[in-house]
């Protein structure tokens, strides 16, 4: 699977050029990952679905206040900034990324719908900004010392300290509410690469900056980056949150957790198995669930976004090193009744070495989808599956028709796509049945390709044994079967951006299987923007940041929990 983390971190390559006047820690590189220039500053006043918007009005006088918002200066980078703007007429600015805070300012000027400033240079050089006033915003452009920008900026619920607080400390934070450990509130709280400190609500994905407030408190606005109206207030002391403003699902005291990993060889009748159990050290729910991941699964702690998420709504994850991989012998190619004959020994193993758990479920995520319904007597190990973007035709027609999507959607013209066409179509024929008449085609399409089509798109060398094993294998897998039987209540996840898998048909599918003997065991969920990662597929500066859902963590969580 892709990365799965909820935020990314922002480039911020030209804070040394431009003289920031302090070293920015390394950065790495902009989460958009094509390498094009961010688009303008102003989607970060956008809305997200249910956000209330700033109602008409006069504006709220813009001095004795704070403001935050976002930089961008094109290809040099862009970054979070504060401003504080005093009654006498003075300011001071903050960007945290660089470990900048309170750089006085100068030229301050308000008026009734404009605020402008300067912020000097040691060089002299002019780093002027000027915006528009509305609303509670000011949004506007910069001369960054001879570089072109623009920024945004709101309006704060409560004036914002200089300097971050070290006593909101990085970790997983559990409230207590009401009537039990199932009903808890998870936080989990981290330093990002953009020097602030961000909570993401696991339990549904919300994600909010914490400013800073001076005395061990902290604020969070109404979006991830607009620090006003506040939707929650609270102070901190090491290991726990005290919240002040109820808000963000929380109330009362937030008491900091770990989530610890326990590693465990176990012997199976094909060999010995490195399984790995994540789950919280306070007050696990007792419910197991043995995760079969993606086409990117090598070891038991890959995908610890997902695994971490999980457990720290209480779930006990069991993973384990595929075989070939980390501390699990064994052939790496296999057919994916083995894999899952593996899943079947891996839950047979937590059923007793967990008695404790009440309920144990099986998790399959895009690859694993195809596995986890194979399972051996799955009703008699598993008392509920989730799949998670399963593809629910065979990976030779899956991999086919989501190349030829994914080029579609990269702005391929008609003739390329012909060709790749032709070109899939001889892949296919040679992993089947690899003859010499077969073999040549391939390879004379291939070396065309080479020059046509993007790298990721091609094909293995004819030579390569290991990966056209892997095919001959697999490549035919039907998955309708096992999907129109299954035996156990099913949570199919999907998300309505994918480009890999065919959302609507693998769920017209599966419906289909649904109704085949009456039942209604498969729950559907599609996520609103989700890619292939189940992550939002968005762009701008902030698409990592604005309206980011905990990607099915949370989904995952509530249907454990009822099934």
């Amino acid at each position: 699977m892709a990365r799965l983390s909820c935020i990314a971190s922002l480039a911020l390559p030209g804070l040394a050029a431009l003289a920031l006047q302090a070293a920015a820690p390394p950065a790495p590189a902009s989460p958009a990952g094509d390498g094009a220039a961010p688009a303008p500053a102003a989607p970060l006043a956008a809305p997200c679905p249910g956000d209330p918007s700033p109602g008409p009005g006069t504006a709220p006088p813009a001095a004795g206040a704070s403001w935050a918002g976002w930089v961008d200066l094109g290809e040099a980078g862009d970054f979070p900034f504060r401003v504080r703007l005093r009654e006498d007429g003075s300011g001071s600015l903050d960007i945290p990324a660089a470990q900048l805070f309170g750089a006085p300012l100068a030229g301050v000027r308000i008026g009734e719908d404009r605020l402008a400033f300067d912020w000097p240079s040691r060089s002299g050089a002019a780093r002027r900004f000027s915006g528009q006033r509305e609303n509670g915003f000011v949004s506007g452009e910069i001369d960054f010392a001879g570089t072109a920008g623009t920024f945004v900026l709101s309006r704060a619920a409560s004036e914002i300290a200089e300097e971050d607080s070290a006593a909101l400390e990085p970790g997983w934070y559990r409230f207590e509410n009401a009537p039990g450990p199932a009903d808890d509130t998870v936080w989990h709280v981290e330093r990002r690469g953009f020097g602030e400190t961000v909570i993401r609500v696991v339990n549904d994905g919300r994600q909010r900056t914490a400013f800073p407030a001076g005395n061990s408190r902290f604020f969070t606005g109404s979006r991830l980056y607009v620090p006003g109206p506040a939707s929650a207030r609270f102070a901190a002391r090491r290991g726990t949150i005290e919240m002040v403003q109820d808000g963000l699902g929380a109330q009362g005291s937030g008491h900091a957790f770990e989530i610890v990993e326990t590693s465990v060889v176990i012997e199976t009748a094909r060999g010995p198995v490195r399984v790995l159990m994540t789950e919280r050290d306070d007050a696990p729910l007792g419910i197991g669930l043995v995760y079969v991941q993606g086409s990117d699964w090598r070891l038991a702690e890959d995908d610890a976004f997902r695994r971490h998420g999980l457990a720290a709504l209480g779930l006990t994850v069991i993973s384990w090193d595929k075989r070939g991989h980390g501390a699990t012998p064994g052939p790496a190619v296999r057919a994916f009744a083995d894999t899952a004959r593996d899943a079947a020994s891996v839950g047979d193993w937590v059923r007793s070495a967990r008695p404790d758990l009440t309920r144990v479920g099986i998790l399959g995520v895009s690859r694993g989808g195809w596995i986890a319904p194979l399972v051996p007597g799955l009703p008699d190990r598993f008392d509920f599956a989730v799949l998670a973007v399963t593809p629910a035709v065979s990976p030779f027609v899956q991999e086919f028709e989501a190349r030829l999507r994914t080029l579609g959607a990269e702005g391929a013209d008609e003739e390329t796509l012909a060709f790749a066409g032709t070109y899939f179509d001889a892949l296919i024929d040679f992993a089947r049945d690899p003859s010499p008449a077969t073999r040549e085609r391939y390879e004379n399409l291939h070396a065309a390709a080479a020059g046509r089509l993007p790298q990721d798109m091609l094909g293995a060398s004819a030579a390569d044994e290991q990966a056209w094993r892997w095919w001959r294998l697999n490549g035919d897998h039907d998955p309708a079967p096992a999907l129109s039987a299954l035996p156990v209540p099913t949570l199919a996840l999907f998300g309505s951006r994918d480009l890999v898998v065919d959302t609507a048909r693998a769920v017209a599918l599966m419906e289909r299987f649904d109704l085949a003997d009456g039942r209604r065991d498969i729950v559907f969920r599609i996520l609103e923007g989700a890619g292939h990662d189940l992550a939002l597929a968005r762009t701008g500066p902030l698409w990592a940041f604005d309206c980011q859902g905990s990607e099915g963590v949370a989904d995952v969580w509530r249907f454990a929990l009822d099934a």
